[in-house]
């Protein structure tokens, strides 16, 4: 399916996880989209991403990604990736990644 099909050129979603709230973001520029995304726990931004998308049909990559070591190895980045797929994106890995984007990644792609 394309990415046009599914959403606007513009428009923003959120999302609950037991505490978290996943709040969405994105925007349409001819070929180049982009998406942001913040995760809240008690209000509190514990952690992001921020995709860019080379044209319309393209897969989002993260330029970057980050959770706050004190919630890091719980799932949030997973969250945050499925979260992206469930609003009809595809989602992409980055091919600058660091070692804990690595390990990220194997598992993921595992799931």
């Amino acid at each position: 399916m394309k990415i046009l099909e599914i959403k606007s050129s513009n428009g923003e979603n959120e999302i609950k996880f037991k505490e978290l709230t996943i709040k969405a973001e994105w925007q349409f520029w001819n070929d180049y989209g982009v998406l942001s995304l913040k995760v809240f726990k008690n209000n509190k931004v514990i952690g992001g991403a921020h995709l860019e998308s080379k044209g319309k049909n393209a897969p989002f990559v993260a330029d970057d990604l980050y959770v706050n070591k004190e919630f890091q190895r719980r799932g949030i980045a997973t969250k945050m990736y499925d979260y992206i797929t469930k609003l009809g994106f595809k989602v992409e890995k980055s091919s600058d990644l660091s070692p804990d984007g690595e390990a990220f990644w194997k598992k993921y792609n595992k799931k």
